[in-house]
């Protein structure tokens, strides 16, 4: 999706779901992608996913109103994009794929070799 343009479709696995997604009135656009990034990033570093809970209901509690907890050897830029893909709030999540790109976590890549 792009250009603005939203849906309203409920799917996907329920720690990786934006919040937005459980608003279902005000629909949703591709940065709910970022966000699911930004939770499988954090899994894969701290083996977990940031809201996780056995509680499904509180998966889903913990997503709409919870911040998650890092573990203190988590390094300072992979906390900081990760906060920054799972901004809450949607207009102001980082979405843009230079930017994220160009994030000190991925300092040392050579993106054209990858």
């Amino acid at each position: 999706m792009s250009g603005g343009r939203r849906t309203y479709t409920f799917c996907g696995t329920n720690e990786l779901i934006a919040p937005e997604v459980f608003n279902q009135s005000d629909g949703y656009d591709m940065s709910v992608d970022w966000w699911g990034f930004g939770c499988l990033l954090f899994e894969m570093i701290c083996g977990l996913s940031p809201f996780h809970s056995l509680n499904k209901q509180l998966v889903i509690e913990n997503i709409i109103s919870k911040s998650p907890s890092f573990p203190p050897q988590i390094s300072p830029p992979a906390k900081d994009l990760i906060l920054r893909l799972i901004e809450k709030d949607q207009k102001n999540r980082l979405i843009d794929p230079k930017k994220i790109k160009d994030h000190e976590f991925f300092a040392g890549i050579d993106w054209q070799k990858l």
